[in-house]
C-alpha cells in the first residue's frame, strides 16, 4: 500500500512538472500589451496610487489593472529580450475633453 501511494504521488508530481513545463513553453513566449496601474497626482502634496510607489509592490486597492493591447497579434519574445516602450500622454486644457494617450513599443532581441 505504501509503495502504491508513493507511486501515485510521484506520478502527480511528474504531471504537475509536465503541465508547468508545457505552460511555460506556450505562455512565456509572446507579448500583446503592458500592465499599468493608475497613479493620480492631484497636487504637489496629494497623490493616489493603486500600487505601492515607486516599486510596484502590492497594496489594497479597488482599482483594476489597466492592460492596453499594443498589438493585434502576439509578438514573439524569448528569454533575455527587452521591450522598449514609449508613452505619449496629452491632458487637454478643458476638463470636458478627455485626455489622450499613445503607447508604442519594440522588442529588442539580445
Amino acid at each position: 500500500m505504501q509503495q502504491a501511494y508513493h507511486m501515485h504521488n510521484l506520478y502527480q508530481c511528474q504531471c504537475i512538472e509536465l503541465t508547468v513545463y508545457c505552460l511555460h513553453q506556450t505562455a512565456a513566449n509572446s507579448v500583446t500589451g503592458i500592465a499599468l496601474w493608475p497613479r493620480l497626482l492631484l497636487s504637489d502634496d496629494v497623490e493616489i496610487n493603486s500600487r505601492h510607489f515607486p516599486d510596484g509592490g502590492h497594496q489594497k486597492s479597488h482599482w483594476q489593472t489597466v492592460l492596453p493591447i499594443m498589438s493585434t497579434e502576439p509578438v514573439a519574445v524569448k528569454g533575455g529580450d527587452q521591450i522598449d516602450v514609449s508613452f505619449e500622454f496629452n491632458v487637454g486644457e478643458e476638463v470636458t475633453k478627455p485626455s489622450t494617450y499613445k503607447i508604442s513599443g519594440n522588442v529588442i532581441s539580445v
